[in-house]
């Protein structure tokens, strides 16, 4: 059977995912039921392992949405743990920052 990266993502199976984007590199940006991304299937299926896999090792949006509106980042608030939300949240604000300013955003540390 062809390594289908949507069916990974709703498994939760990284090394499917990855003979997927092996065989067919740019396979992360297809879209399941209802316009959602492969990184939405997976949290909706609360595999973070593979989240956090496909939001580190593609180039992947976060800010696409589907069929209802949300992007990643709004899935994320419903159905992530706080690891993959907070990797989400700073891979959302980057792409936000570089859609505004054509720029990252600045690193903040906190003061003590």
């Amino acid at each position: 059977m062809e390594p289908d990266i949507l069916h990974a993502a709703m498994c939760g199976d990284i090394d499917e995912a990855k003979a997927a984007l092996q065989e067919f590199p740019l396979s992360y940006k297809r879209t399941g039921n209802y316009n959602q991304s492969v990184l939405q299937i997976a949290m909706q299926n609360f595999h973070k392992e593979f989240g956090l896999y496909i939001l580190n090792n593609t180039e992947i949006s976060t800010r696409g949405k589907d069929a209802f509106g949300k992007d990643a980042l709004d899935t994320a608030l419903v159905c992530s743990n706080n690891e993959l939300g907070e990797a989400i949240w700073l891979k959302w604000n980057e792409e936000r920052s570089l859609e505004l300013f054509g720029e990252k955003p600045p690193l903040f540390t906190p003061q003590p």
